[in-house]
C-alpha cells in the first residue's frame, strides 16, 4: 500500500510570513512525505536566511508502504546546531533511525512565524499556497520542542505524555507547542 498521490504531503510548515527566501531574516522548516521516492520519503527544509538543509531526504529503511501499515508509530525530527555543524535527526518509535549533518551552523530567526500542521502554510515554489499538499493520515499528538531532544527524551517519551507547565509550575519549559488530538470523542456523550 502506498500514499495514492504522486505529490508531497506536508506534516508540518512553519515560516516568517514578512521575509522572503533569502533574505537575511528569513526562516523555514517544512516537514514532508514525498510519494515520489518510495524508499525515503521523509523529506525537511530547515533554512536560515539561505543557508540549511533544502528538501533533504532523512531516514534508512522507511518505506512508503511502512508509513502507510495501518499501524501508529511516532516520528521525530531533530535539527539543532553542533559546533559548526547543522545535525539532523530521525527517530522512529523512540529509536534513532539516522542522523545526518551539513557543515555551516545556523543563525537564530528573530522574526515573527506563521505555521500550519498537515498542509502548507504559505507558497512553496510551483507547488502551490496556503492549505495545498493535504496530509492524507492522521496524527494523534504533536509537540514542537523550542530544544533539541536528547535520544533519552525522545525514547522514553515517544508513546506517554509530557506535561507543559503554567504560570506557577515550571515544568518542561522548553516545550512550544503541544497538542494532543484525543480530547474527546465526537458523537459521544460523557455522563
Amino acid at each position: 500500500e502506498s500514499f495514492g498521490h504522486s505529490f508531497k504531503e506536508v506534516i508540518l510548515d512553519i515560516h516568517t510570513p514578512s521575509y522572503v527566501s533569502g533574505s537575511d531574516s528569513y526562516g523555514r522548516f517544512l516537514v514532508e512525505l514525498d510519494a515520489s521516492n518510495a524508499s525515503a520519503p521523509f523529506t525537511f527544509s530547515y533554512i536560515s536566511a539561505s543557508s540549511g538543509f533544502v528538501n533533504q531526504a532523512i531516514g534508512t529503511s522507511i518505506t512508503t508502504t511502512k508509513i502507510a501499515d495501518n499501524a501508529w508509530h511516532h516520528y521525530a525530527l531533530s535539527v539543532a546546531n553542533k559546533g559548526n555543524n547543522l545535525r539532523a535527526r530521525l527517530y522512529v518509535d523512540g529509536v534513532l533511525n539516522q542522523t545526518i549533518s551539513m557543515p555551516g551552523a545556523l543563525g537564530s530567526v528573530e522574526s515573527n512565524t506563521s505555521g500550519s500542521i498537515g498542509a502548507m502554510s504559505t507558497t512553496n515554489l510551483s507547488l502551490g499556497g496556503l492549505g495545498w499538499g493535504k496530509l492524507s493520515g492522521s496524527i494523534d499528538d504533536f509537540r514542537y520542542w523550542k530544544a533539541e531532544r536528547n535520544p533519552k527524551h525522545i525514547g522514553t517519551y515517544y508513546d506517554r505524555p509530557v506535561y507543559g507547565g503554567t504560570i506557577k509550575d515550571n515544568s518542561n519549559p522548553d516545550l512550544g507547542i503541544y497538542f494532543k488530538f484525543n480530547e474527546g470523542i465526537t458523537g459521544e456523550n460523557k455522563t
